[in-house]
């Protein structure tokens, strides 16, 4: 059996798709198992084995896309082509993912959808079945499983993310067996962001329970500033990694982290795919499709969070859309921090996939 995952998305979704591979993986371990994701993307998926090949597509980023893309594209679909799978999924719900799952050729062509059914010339061209998923309730893990599992079975438990520890590189940043935290406070996205007297004020609060705190960027000169002005303000406890580290050492480092504390980007859900304990912060996210994925971890809201109450779905979105992580509060931040924290200052050894979740409230309170 020949299988084909397609997710055309950004970096924190490719590797929301490693469970889908682990369980096909599980149920179908001749398989041969291909996956299709945006170019930038393919480094997170380095730890996940279960995978025999991963092609890339035009990046992400519409400012990051040339015209000249098109002729890799045409190589990668070629590559495809030749291997005559027997399934494609796309897992995106965007135009070129329906588009490279037609041009796969496979016999089944799969995708989901959470809008309400509405056939297409577009759609039934791409696709001989469509998974019509609800809109405002399910992980996005659970979503992609959902879909492959209307054709596939993968049985009824689903696995964590993957980033194997074999497959993680060392880093010198930080000595061996250091006790230390990892922070993760930069994004791209606006409304996610944190301001940077709070993060200071954290990470005064917390560094005389670590050795060192590891201040984790991308390359984005925004997030390299916001690091140094933490470093700066904070004192030499503070290491950066400068947006130098790949994700698998990246993915090392938070194997011997005691706990990471972040916003919700694609190294919160590395820490989850290498059980660091969490403490995440959620503004505008949903945290029903983008919390971690079977890992201890507790979640900070703002305080408007708690006055949704049970609110019809589509209000509901609306409300969400217009939170805003700057309204988060310190002191929530680090009462998450405390009730991760082991009495005994070794996380390390408290750590197992959790399959459940705690959210912290406004009033200190978690349930």
């Amino acid at each position: 059996m020949k299988i084909l995952l397609i997710k055309t998305r950004h970096i924190g979704d490719t590797l929301l798709l490693t469970p889908s591979a682990k369980a096909i993986r599980r149920a179908y371990p001749e398989a041969t198992l291909w996956v299709l994701v945006r170019k930038s993307c393919e480094g997170i998926l380095e730890g996940c084995p279960e995978i025999d090949r991963v092609l890339t597509t035009a990046n992400p980023e519409a400012d990051n896309r040339h015209w000249y893309s098109v002729f890799g594209d045409i190589f990668t679909i070629r590559a495809i082509r030749d291997e005559k799978f027997d399934y494609a999924f796309d897992l995106s719900e965007g135009a070129r993912g329906r588009w490279m799952t037609l041009f796969s050729g496979a016999k089944t062509r799969i995708g989901m959808s959470v809008r309400p059914p509405k056939r297409t010339i577009f759609r039934d061209l791409c696709l001989t079945r469509i998974c019509h998923l609800h809109p405002f309730t399910g992980h996005a893990v659970e979503k992609d499983i959902q879909t492959i599992s209307s054709v596939l079975d993968l049985g009824e438990t689903i696995p964590p993310l993957a980033f194997e520890r074999r497959c993680c590189k060392e880093s010198a940043l930080i000595p061996p067996d250091a006790n230390f935290a990892f922070i993760h406070p930069g994004t791209r996205w606006e409304r996610k962001k944190w301001f940077v007297e709070k993060w200071i004020a954290f990470c005064n609060r917390i560094k005389a329970n670590h050795d060192w705190i590891l201040v984790s960027t991308g390359s984005d000169e925004s997030e390299l500033s916001l690091a140094r002005e933490i470093r700066a303000a904070c004192g030499d406890k503070i290491v950066l990694t400068e947006g130098r580290l790949t994700w698998a050492e990246s993915a090392g480092l938070l194997y011997r982290a005691q706990i990471f504390i972040g916003v919700d980007t694609a190294m919160c859900h590395l820490a989850a795919a290498c059980q660091c304990p969490i403490v995440g912060l959620f503004g505008p996210s949903d945290e029903r499709v983008w919390r971690p994925w079977k890992a201890r971890h507790q979640l900070v809201f703002p305080p408007d969070k708690a006055l949704q109450g049970n609110l019809p779905p589509q209000e509901k979105k609306l409300r969400r859309n217009a939170l805003r992580t700057t309204d988060i509060e310190l002191v929530e931040v680090l009462a998450a921090y405390e009730n991760l924290r082991v009495r005994d200052g070794s996380l390390r050894e408290a750590r197992g996939v959790c399959p459940g979740h705690r959210y912290l409230q406004p009033n200190g309170g978690s349930q």
